[in-house]
């Protein structure tokens, strides 16, 4: 509710000096906006979805590192009639030809 507040000073400069003072004029009066601030358990529920996020989007960023490098040393024709290179199949080939990266 900054901007409210702002708007309910009605002042153009913006200074520390006055907005002090406009600040503590609006308090003094009541009319001072105020924020809501969620409990703790909704915050939690909020952060959860954000999380999960970043760790997708890291999980797909070092999938695709792994297929670059498979690609860069010439090994992509090893995955071949494999559609998934992190399945079951996959992995196990991956894991095969580890031992071969340089």
């Amino acid at each position: 509710m900054p901007k409210k507040a702002k708007l309910m000073l009605g002042m153009v400069n913006k200074t520390d000096k006055l907005d002090v003072r406009g600040l503590n004029r609006l308090q003094q009066t009541g009319t001072l906006p105020t924020v809501w601030i969620p409990p703790m358990d909704i915050r939690d529920k909020r952060e959860l979805p954000r999380h999960r996020m970043v760790f997708a989007s890291q999980r797909v960023k070092l999938k695709n590192r792994i297929h670059s490098v498979v690609d860069k040393y010439g090994f992509a024709c090893e995955f071949a009639g494999i559609s998934d290179m992190f399945g079951k199949k996959g992995r196990k080939r991956l894991n095969e030809i580890m031992e071969r990266f340089p």
